[in-house]
Parts: structure tokens; sequence; C-alpha cells
């Protein structure tokens, strides 16, 4: 009966870092070119061009699949999570980051890439993180994509600067060309300084789409705390049924 007892305060404490983990880890997702144009990675880094390049080089039906070796291919290479901004990684599972353009292989990348033709960005902060199956199939299925940057502070990753890309989003860059995409940018900056300009009051729906997925992110959330809350309750009651059985 005590090892019962261990064992349901070892699922405890399991049980709660594996959902305090995720309900930490990245929250805000893209899901539109909107989302994407008013996300200030955009703005600041080459993002805009290096995921137009990814959703242009992975081949996407139902699935997005992987056509290059992410151990190598584009100066790509293992990441290791260790800011730990993601969830842990699901057996089987490996996470990669591309980006990197003083990595060996990267002059593979394209020149709107490596050189775009925008002002005022940091041209090797943007990086592409993949969660890839890495089993023994041939094709491997990148099941998650996410975009970040350095952080000011040096070489780790930004946790508030970290976005999940859905597959909806991959579809939408593929049917814009990069010179759309980057005047979609430069607009909104003109509009976003114009603004600044004549200190015109933001309204709630200019905020909001500084937010992107504001709503998924929160409806995410708290679905993660209601999770939590249940398991606890879980654990309280096989406990105090557990210790009836003790006196009887």
């Amino acid at each position: 009966m005590q090892g019962l007892k261990m064992s349901r305060k070892i699922f405890f404490c399991v049980a709660v870092c594996l959902i305090l983990s995720s309900v930490h880890a990245a929250r805000k997702t893209l899901n539109s070119i909107t989302d994407l144009i008013n996300c200030p990675l955009s703005e600041n880094t080459n993002i805009l061009e290096l995921l137009y390049w990814f959703a242009h080089q992975v081949d996407i039906d139902d699935y997005v699949w992987l056509t290059f070796d992410p151990n190598s291919d584009y100066g790509s290479h293992h990441y290791g999570n260790y800011e730990k901004i993601l969830d842990p990684l699901p057996r089987g599972q490996q996470y990669y980051t591309i980006g990197n353009l003083y990595e060996d292989d990267s002059e593979s990348l394209p020149s709107y890439v490596r050189k775009p033709q925008r002002r005022n960005i940091d041209l090797n902060r943007a990086r592409i993180i993949i969660r890839v199956n890495v089993g023994p199939q041939r094709r491997r299925i990148i099941d998650q994509v996410f975009i970040t940057q350095h952080s000011d502070e040096g070489t780790v990753y930004d946790p508030n600067h970290t976005y999940r890309i859905t597959t909806s989003l991959l579809q939408g860059i593929r049917r814009r060309e990069i010179y759309e995409l980057q005047q979609l940018v430069s607009s909104s900056q003109r509009g976003n300084a114009s603004t600044r300009l004549h200190g015109s009051s933001v309204s709630f729906t200019q905020q909001s789409q500084h937010n992107p997925s504001t709503n998924n992110n929160d409806y995410e959330f708290w679905k993660k705390v209601c999770i939590a809350i249940l398991i606890c309750i879980c654990i309280f009651v096989l406990s105090f049924l557990g210790n009836m059985n003790n006196r009887k």
C-alpha cells in the first residue's frame, strides 16, 4: 500500500510537470498571411523570405513532408530545445533548426533569403524550427513548424517571439509571390509609421492584429489548465478512496 501511495505521488508530479511545460511552451500561432504580415519578425528579420523558401521547398498535401536532410542541407541542423521554448519531444521525433547563414551549405539557400532586398532587417537572426518524425520511413513527416529569432542577449532563442506556423499558412504562402509578401510588409510598416506620426489612437481591432490568433491561444491555454485540474481531482479522489479502503 505504501508503494501505491508513492506511485500516485510520482504520477501526480509527472503529470503536473508535463502539463505546465506544455502550457508555457510556444502558444502563439500564425494561421494566415495577415498574421504573418503583422508578426514583428516579418518586419525586423528575413523570416519572410526564409519561410517563403521553406513553403516551396517542402511537399504539402494532408501532411508536410520533408524533402531534404535536416542534419546538413541548407545549413540546417539538430536543435536541442535547451531554452525550453517548445514542448518536450514525443518519442521518435526530433527538432531541427534552419536559417543560419553562416552554416555549411547555407549558400544553397536562394539569394532572396541570403540577401533580401529590404532595409533595416537583422539578416541572420531569424530561424525556422521543425519537429520531424525520425523513424525509418523513407519520407519524413514534419508535424510542427515554428519561427523564432535570437534574443537581444545573445544566441539563445527568444520565447516571446516564437510562433507556430499552420499548414494552411504554408499553403497560403505557396500561392503568393515573394515580392507580394514583401510589399505587404512594407505597406504595413508605412501604415504603422503614419499612425505613429499623426498620433492616432489604435483601435481594439488593430491591437488584436498584433497578437496573432489570440483567441486560439487562449483556448489552448485554458484547455490545458482544465485538463490539469481534472487530473488533480482524479488523483485526489483515488487517494481518498485508497485511504478509505485502508481504514476498513
